[in-house]
């Protein structure tokens, strides 16, 4: 595979992690968490008109499959109204699926097949992620800087009540250390959002890891105990194994 130009990625990260983006996700965040369940009903069904009203405008893909489905009515929409759509043919047809001209699967490979681009961005402003493919093709998933964003609020306010980045950068000063027990050695979702944290925030990233769960246990519980983490993030089964060991 050929290797990108570095014109195409080698661009500021400010594009990626936006302070007044963060503020608004996290005040929406926080709005819903005192929400009454009528209007979290009420804000879930007027997203996801516009979600997919917007799919169906900017998609070709879309556009297609939402032809005779009823995207143009602004009532009761439901997702089961909407037809599926499955890993293989959004994989297949990437370039029509993506709203964005610029996003194409070749660059997304690109991208992904040099190492370094680890929690970068593609075209300075995308965050691109890559499932396992453990059934039989990897999912490619590109988000851009308001999804971070919201990513982002929702992660921070459920560790330890933090409402702020600047809360986040005061636990962590304090000495608070982040681990993240995941799947390396690709562009996967875990690894590549604390590599991302890492980037955006340089001063951080002693107290910011990612630690290899693809590797024995022992080797494993012996690098956490020298990190020593206050905060631990991982998959459920990796996390009842670390409690076991310990």
């Amino acid at each position: 595979m050929v290797a990108a130009s570095p014109s195409l990625f080698d661009l500021p990260l400010a594009a990626v992690y936006d302070s007044v983006r963060w503020s608004k996700a996290a005040l929406d965040v926080w709005n819903g968490s005192i929400s009454s369940s009528a209007a979290i009903a009420a804000q879930v069904e007027r997203r996801l008109i516009a979600l997919v009203s917007y799919a169906y405008e900017a998609s070709p893909y879309y556009a297609r499959l939402y032809r005779k489905a009823p995207v143009t009515s602004h009532s009761h929409l439901r997702l089961t109204d909407l037809p599926p759509v499955s890993k293989h043919s959004l994989m297949a047809e990437f370039d029509d699926v993506v709203t964005q001209p610029a996003l194409t699967r070749r660059a997304v490979e690109q991208f992904m097949a040099e190492p370094d681009r680890l929690g970068g961005a593609l075209l300075g402003r995308y965050a691109v992620w890559t499932s396992s493919g453990t059934t039989g093709a990897p999912g490619y998933f590109v988000h851009d800087p308001d999804a971070l964003a919201v990513y982002d609020a929702l992660e921070w306010q459920r560790f330890r009540g933090v409402r702020s980045a600047s809360d986040l950068a005061r636990q962590l000063i304090a000495g608070d250390r982040y681990a993240m027990v995941a799947a390396t050695g690709g562009h996967f979702a875990g690894i590549s959002t604390v590599e991302r944290m890492r980037r955006t925030m340089p001063w951080l990233a002693a107290s910011l890891r990612g630690f290899s769960l693809l590797q024995p246990v022992a080797n494993l519980v012996k690098q956490l105990n020298e990190f020593r983490p206050t905060l631990l993030a991982s998959y459920p089964t990796a996390a009842q194994v670390l409690a076991d060991e310990q």
